[in-house]
């Protein structure tokens, strides 16, 4: 959407905005309908992500947030991106709930952790659009349904001890957003027990394994490197790290 909508003050230009956005969201739901015949929601849900962030920027840009009929459009867009998440919810539901129920057949611990992380990402982002949208409406069953994510993503986190071992540092963001959540609904007390058991699980990984920590960088070739034994030195990739100070902070 960085394309040139001419003068967004005059009416023209926001017409091209509506047009755009209408079309845009016509495009996701497409994507969306393909993606449940697939049974394979994840193109829907980056696609839905990057539609809403792209167009909120062109809200910024154009500073159209009092626009009735441009924000409309763009709320068409945001509830298409809702209904992508609580399909999400639905299908994943029952895999919180078991042990270890994310890991599939994958064998390799490095990409079972990858999984779990990007997916304790996605079920948190989806329970703070519950929050939001409960605060919104002023609805009691969205709110339920808020509660009823926590109450997944507690399951979840409690049911993958892979929660506990980040192999990114960049894993913070997964980990703060489940954490936001957390804390919204009231489960302080559950985020230091999930906080305290990382970190000494980190502590752990570093110090008496050598391996199995967060590294400072997304390079999957040095996470492979130093965690099979390869000639890395490992003790470089933890010194730029900000997981630990970030934990710290939300303790």
């Amino acid at each position: 959407m960085s394309e040139d909508f001419g003068d967004t003050s005059k009416k023209s230009g926001q017409n091209k905005i509506i047009k755009r956005f209408r079309t845009v969201n016509l495009c996701q739901n497409i994507i969306f309908s393909w993606a449940r015949s697939e049974d394979n929601l994840r193109p829907a849900i980056f696609c839905s992500e990057r539609t809403i962030l792209n167009a909120w920027e062109v809200l910024r840009k154009n500073e159209l947030y009092s626009n009735k009929q441009v924000t409309q459009a763009f709320w068409d867009m945001y509830l298409t991106l809702f209904q992508v998440y609580d399909r999400y919810l639905d299908k994943v539901h029952p895999y919180c709930r078991v042990k270890n129920g994310f890991s599939g057949a994958s064998h390799s611990y490095l990409l079972e952790c990858l999984g779990i992380f990007e997916n304790l990402g996605i079920v948190s982002l989806a329970g703070l659009i519950f929050v939001y949208q409960s605060l919104v409406e002023g609805s009691d069953d969205i709110k339920q349904g808020a509660l009823s994510v926590g109450q997944m993503l507690k399951e979840f986190i409690d049911n993958h001890p892979s929660t506990h071992s980040p192999c990114y540092d960049g894993h913070i963001i997964d980990m703060s957003v489940a954490i936001y959540l957390l804390c919204c609904l009231g489960e302080k007390e559950f985020v230091d027990g999930w906080i305290q058991n990382t970190i000494q699980s980190v502590a752990f990984s570093y110090h008496q394994m050598g391996k199995y920590f967060p590294i400072d960088n997304d390079s999957f070739e040095d996470l492979v490197g130093f965690t099979e034994g390869e000639t890395v030195e490992w003790s470089s990739l933890f010194k730029m790290s900000t997981l630990i100070p970030i934990l710290a902070q939300w303790r």
